[in-house]
């Protein structure tokens, strides 16, 4: 099945099987390279707070990205993967940012692992 459950023979299966297909992409976000918003965020969110552009991984912003924008109005981020507060975080923040600018708001985050009352101060 595709990502978005759009594939048309999965859409007659996932109707005889009474299977909730997801939404598709928001033509808003995919005209207005959404990716590319994220990456620009993530450039003023490290400079702002004077990270080093090598300690966020592209990876995570990619996927938080791709997940943003799968579903707009769902987008919470797990965000201890890598680093925390060098990674996790600015990617959260660029690809809310994102969103934000297309009038949509990220739910939140979530940290499963580390020392979570120095990480929630």
């Amino acid at each position: 099945m595709s990502f978005d459950g759009s594939d048309i023979y999965n859409i007659n299966q996932n109707n005889i099987l009474e299977i909730k297909l997801c939404h598709r992409l928001n033509h808003s976000i995919i005209e207005t390279n959404f990716m590319g918003k994220c990456v620009e965020n993530r450039k003023k969110v490290i400079k702002h707070l004077r990270i080093i552009n090598d300690e966020a991984n592209n990876g995570e912003l990619l996927a938080f990205a791709t997940y943003a924008a799968a579903f707009p109005e769902n987008f919470v981020g797990l965000v201890d993967t890598y680093d925390v507060l060098k990674s996790g975080l600015i990617n959260f923040i660029s690809v809310a940012l994102a969103l934000n600018e297309l009038e949509y708001s990220a739910i939140g985050i979530r940290i499963d692992s580390g020392d979570l009352a120095y990480l929630s101060r």
